[in-house]
């Protein structure tokens, strides 16, 4: 679960780094 838990982080830190960075 290690592994799923870091891809889910990964792709909320790119979703929020395409929204503070339109």
């Amino acid at each position: 679960m290690s592994r799923a838990r870091t891809a889910t982080e990964s792709v909320l830190a790119v979703t929020g780094l395409l929204l503070l960075s339109p």
